[in-house]
């Protein structure tokens, strides 16, 4: 076992020795100096190399984590997020997800039917943009959670 202490200036260490690569804020792949695909502290993902990646349980937290970025997102942006029902709120999130707050917000038809609970007309802007097109199903699984609001 290592003490807490040593594990403590071994983290610092590591870090010190392996370096990474932060751009506004958020750590991004780099080539280390092999030229082996790298993000984080080391941490290996050039699928060339055995054993690299990320582990589920890694994925999954990261998923966690950007999921309530989104969820924040739309709470700070849209005044009227919290009072939507659950339903359009996931569909919401779920955009968010896929195509960041900058371009969400274009979606201003969608978004005005929304804050005004018109769930249906909601799903039909939601199925007339570019973006329907591109995701195919999903966008019709997102437009049928709007529709489901519907009273």
């Amino acid at each position: 076992m290592i003490s807490p202490k040593s594990m403590n200036e071994l983290v610092n260490e590591i870090k010190r020795d392996e370096g990474a690569v932060v751009e506004n804020g958020r750590h991004v792949a780099y080539a280390d100096s092999e030229g082996y695909w790298t993000i984080g502290v080391g941490r290996l993902i050039d699928s060339k190399l055995p054993g690299a990646g990320l582990r589920d349980s890694e994925v999954e937290q990261m998923l966690q984590n950007d999921l309530s970025e989104c969820v924040e997102d739309c709470q700070k942006t849209f005044a009227w997020f919290n009072d939507l029902p659950d339903l359009a709120k996931k569909a919401l999130v779920n955009m968010r997800f896929n195509v960041g707050m900058p371009r969400l917000k274009k979606f201003e038809k969608m978004l005005n039917a929304l804050e005004t609970g018109q769930f249906e007309w909601a799903a039909e802007e939601c199925l007339d943009s570019r973006w329907s097109k591109q995701v195919g199903a999903r966008s019709e699984r997102i437009a049928e959670l709007y529709r489901s609001c519907a009273t």
